[in-house]
């Protein structure tokens, strides 16, 4: 039940994230240090054939590689030959991480931090156009992040998967 009221909160909260002009969100390396370590839990997606939500366990192994790069390794261990590894670049000005930017940061309380980054796409069984917001929370030992999907056609976003995570090992 805690889950899924973080996740409906993600939602109208990402329905109401703005990049504010002039103003522009800054990510430092000591934020992105927090979310390292080992975490596990669940994948929750959108089946894009079905549209029903679907459950799998999940687990992501957060670590610096050097400088400003970010390794995600992503791994489901009853999906074999599912594993993946994204390999994140924080740039020297801290608002954007790889070809995603930074719209939104958020300290939370207490100690915990939130980002949002950005990017287009195409999405789903007949490659629409798509913006992406992924959103990035930490609270104490619990790790969400979701992708939102609004496509070009449409006003609003939708949640295409989530990851719901405690810290097993790290920081």
């Amino acid at each position: 039940m805690k889950q899924l009221i973080g996740v409906l909160a993600m939602l109208m909260f990402i329905n109401n994230v703005k990049a504010q002009e002039g103003k522009r969100a800054v990510l430092h390396f000591s934020d992105l240090k927090q979310f390292e370590g080992a975490w596990s839990g669940d994948l929750c997606y959108k089946d894009y054939q079905s549209g029903k939500m679907q459950r799998i366990q999940a687990s992501i192994k957060i670590k610096w590689q050097t400088g400003r790069t970010w390794i995600v390794e992503y791994d489901y261990p009853r999906e074999p030959g599912h594993k993946s590894t994204d390999v994140y670049t924080l740039n020297t000005h801290g608002d954007s991480l790889s070809n995603t930017r930074i719209i939104e940061k958020k300290r939370l309380h207490p100690g915990g931090i939130s980002f949002t980054t950005e990017s287009k796409g195409k999405d789903g069984n007949d490659d629409q156009q798509a913006l992406f917001h992924y959103i990035w929370r930490m609270e104490g030992d619990s790790l969400q992040i979701a992708k939102m999907v609004r496509y070009a056609h449409t006003d609003t976003f939708f949640l295409r998967n989530t990851y719901l995570l405690k810290l097993v090992k790290g920081r």
